[in-house]
């Protein structure tokens, strides 16, 4: 982090990031939660800065469809990307709920067409696994019937009966 002769995560002046954690808190717990840090060069500068902010513990979290639109955009991103590497970490997520989470997002944010693309390709993602699990189910009925059949003709012809 402190290295500069080390390249790491850079982010140009005109680009942004976010990064989203799943903590656990002690209820009983005192204190602060973390700390962000966040290290820049000054621009035409050899000179570099640090600073550093507590995340102090509030309470409980919102739920998510309670939460802001950027809070919502940003895990709705994130949970989609998930469930488009099937990760176990998507095991619970649906695109109906992602949908749900993306309401009123792109309305929201207007003139960027980002959150609306990414509702589009939300709505494509569950066409598509509505049309494969059709599919997959449609196949897995048919190799199940394959196999029935063969059982079958395995049993008949070790019986010498007729089917």
């Amino acid at each position: 982090f402190r290295d500069n002769t080390v390249d790491a995560a850079e982010i140009a002046a005109q680009e942004a990031g976010n990064a989203l954690y799943t903590i656990e808190v002690n209820p009983e717990g005192s204190g602060s939660i973390g700390t962000v840090r966040v290290r820049y060069k000054v621009p035409g500068t050899a000179e570099y800065r640090e600073q550093a902010w507590d995340v102090p513990y509030t309470g409980g979290a919102v739920a998510l469809d309670q939460a802001s639109p950027a809070m919502r955009l940003a895990a709705t991103a994130c949970a989609f990307s998930e469930w488009l590497a099937t990760s176990p970490f998507a095991a619970e997520v649906s695109t109906d709920q992602l949908l749900q989470y993306m309401n009123g997002v792109p309305q929201f944010y207007g003139a960027d067409g980002r959150p609306a693309k990414l509702e589009w390709m939300i709505r494509q993602a569950k066409s598509s696994s509505r049309n494969r699990a059709g599919r997959d189910s449609h196949r897995d009925a048919e190799n199940a019937e394959k196999q029935k059949a063969g059982v079958l003709l395995e049993n008949s012809s070790q019986t010498g009966g007729e089917l």
